[in-house]
């Protein structure tokens, strides 16, 4: 989530909102963003503003103290404030005190208070009606006519608790659930700007739906991302489809940069603030992270990575890979 981007797009959507002229004016909407990058304090019109502006800043407290927690933990040392997100805490407690419906805060709040998993589930589905109520209300009244609900600036709050509940439902083995979800947003959000096809394709390899996995493929002009690719080899791979799973890990490997690599070495990712952070398509970055939340896929096929590394092509893009970036495979 690019926190300070939001904040100055959801600004200009309320002053387009008050003044319907400036949505035509394309060089004032640009003088008015960048001066808002530059000073956004300057254009704080209202609580919900404000709780938003200091969302950047508890996002910011966060990667800190987990970037603290990672250093200390590599050292061996312990680090209590970073390790419990003390001061996080504080940061989204202060948001909601400025503005109680910053649904973004409540979400990253719950996520770090939550005991485990289940819990952060169970209070994120208590909050779902509450936050798609109040959201709906404000992007009646600021977004006007999108075509999608992604583009609805005040809807994505929700939008952000709804992913995260499919998330849980994922590293919870409650795949059937998740992806009933998945497809209910992808029935509301056609163009997916959330990206919840990526997850959808990685449990429906899972649950070894070939059918339903190519049925995505296609509603996306199949357009190949590094979760539909990784999501294919591994289903064929557990169809026992071995010339088939064969050519789709080599179309993996030689497709998507890194994903041979980062599947042979899985590598840490810091925790989503609070969804995938943006990539750019066809990059070592996308496939990052397409192998790090196929990690439940991966687990419960252990020896498809042994498997894969048999296949020279795959073997290749992975040493090639590691060698290019300073790391033997």
């Amino acid at each position: 989530m690019l926190v300070m981007s939001e904040y100055v797009s959801r600004m200009l959507r309320k002053r387009s909102a008050q003044d319907p002229t400036l949505s035509d004016d394309e060089a004032e909407l640009g003088r008015i963003a960048r001066e808002a990058m530059r000073d956004p304090d300057s254009f704080v019109a209202d609580d919900e503003d404000r709780a938003f502006l200091a969302l950047a800043r508890a996002t910011s407290v966060a990667r800190r103290e987990i970037e603290d927690a990672e250093d200390a933990e590599a050292y061996g040392e312990s680090a209590p404030a970073a390790s419990d997100l003390t001061r996080t805490r504080h940061e989204l407690q202060r948001c909601l005190e400025i503005d109680p419906h910053c649904y973004d805060a409540r979400l990253l709040l719950t996520l770090a208070d939550a005991k485990n998993d289940d819990d952060a589930l169970a209070r994120l589905l208590a909050l779902e009606d509450e936050a798609r109520a109040w959201c709906r209300q404000r992007s009646d009244e600021l977004d006007g006519f999108v075509l999608d609900p992604w583009d609805a600036l005040f809807m994505r709050p929700y939008l952000r608790i709804e992913g995260r509940i499919v998330d849980l439902l994922t590293t919870s083995a409650r795949y059937r659930a998740a992806l009933e979800r998945c497809r209910r947003l992808l029935a509301d959000s056609p163009a997916d700007g959330q990206g919840i096809r990526h997850t959808a394709a990685l449990i429906l390899a899972r649950l070894e739906d070939e059918k339903g996995l190519d049925d995505l493929d296609a509603r996306f002009g199949r357009t190949g991302s590094a979760w539909m690719h990784v999501a294919r080899a591994i289903l064929l791979y557990k169809l026992g489809r071995m010339d088939a799973a064969r050519r789709a890990v080599t179309g993996l490997a030689t497709l998507c940069p890194g994903a041979a690599y980062y599947l042979a070495n899985p590598t840490y990712v810091q925790p989503y603030l609070p969804d995938r952070p943006p990539f750019t398509p066809g990059t070592a970055q996308e496939s990052l992270l397409a192998t790090y939340e196929a990690d439940f896929l991966v687990m419960d096929t252990p020896d498809f990575v042994t498997w894969a590394l048999s296949v020279e092509s795959f073997t290749h893009a992975a040493s090639e890979y590691g060698r290019l970036h300073g790391d033997d495979l």
